[in-house]
């Protein structure tokens, strides 16, 4: 998943594309400390955004389309649409 889809500011989503970090992925394994060095933000700051990309990452859905109907795996769960 791309960071653009996720719920941040624009200037956030803008500063992490710009030092380089385009995927969730690309976030997994970077401290606070680094993140907010690299963009040039609070600690605080580049916390609560590794918090939203972690949960986005967690909860970016699976889908399976089965007989003209789709359907999306959540932790597990099914979800008709």
């Amino acid at each position: 998943m791309e960071v653009s889809c996720l719920p941040l500011s624009p200037s956030q989503r803008s500063k992490l594309v710009s030092a380089g970090y385009t995927t969730i992925s690309s976030l997994s394994s970077i401290s606070p400390s680094h993140l907010a060095r690299d963009l040039n933000v609070s600690h605080d700051e580049a916390v609560e955004i590794l918090k939203i990309a972690s949960h986005s990452h967690r909860f970016d859905p699976l889908i399976i389309t089965n007989n003209s109907k789709t359907n999306a795996i959540v932790t597990g769960t099914f979800f008709f649409t």
